[in-house]
C-alpha cells in the first residue's frame, strides 16, 4: 500500500517511437514491460504475467496465475459477490489505484520516458505535457 506522500517514477520498457524489436529488461518474453519505482522499492511486471520486485516487497506478492485463469477467478469471485451481497476481495480504492498506474505507465510510454507521479496531487511532477493527457475535453455539454 502507498502512503498518501509517496513518490511513484513509473518506466515503460519500450518507446513507441521504436520499431518492434524493443530493449525491455529481463522479464519480457515478447511482451512489453513496465516498472514502477517508489520510496519503499520497486516492481516490474508485464503482459506475460511474470513479476520482480525489490527484496523487501518480494514477502507481499501472491502467486501469479495464468492470464485466462485470473480473469475467470475474478468474474467467479464478482457473481459470487452479488449472489451473496458480500465485499469484493479488492476495494474500489485498489481498484482506482491500479488503474491510474496503469494509465500512468501507458502515458510513460507515450511520451518515451521516466515520469514521476505525486500521489498526493495525483499529477506528474517532471512533464507538463503528460499532465495534459491526464484526461481529453469533454464534449458539450457534458462536464464534471
Amino acid at each position: 500500500m502507498l502512503s498518501r506522500n509517496a513518490s511513484l517514477s513509473i518506466q515503460s520498457s519500450a518507446s513507441p517511437r521504436s520499431s518492434t524489436r524493443h530493449a525491455c529488461r529481463g522479464i519480457c518474453a515478447l511482451a512489453c514491460s513496465f516498472r514502477i519505482e517508489g520510496d519503499a522499492g520497486w516492481v516490474e511486471t508485464g503482459d506475460a504475467t511474470k513479476i520482480e520486485c525489490s527484496d523487501n516487497i518480494k514477502p507481499l506478492l501472491r502467486p501469479t496465475e495464468s492470464a485466462s485463469l485470473a480473469l475467470e477467478n475474478h468474474m467467479n469471485e464478482l457473481v459470487r459477490c452479488i449472489k451473496t451481497r458480500q465485499p469484493t476481495s479488492a476495494s474500489a480504492a485498489a481498484a482506482a489505484n491500479s488503474h491510474v498506474t496503469c494509465h500512468a505507465a501507458f502515458i510513460a510510454y507515450q511520451r518515451g520516458k521516466t515520469l514521476t507521479w505525486d500521489t498526493t496531487k495525483h499529477e506528474f511532477t517532471n512533464d507538463e505535457v503528460a499532465n495534459h493527457m491526464r484526461s481529453r475535453a469533454l464534449r458539450e455539454p457534458w462536464r464534471i
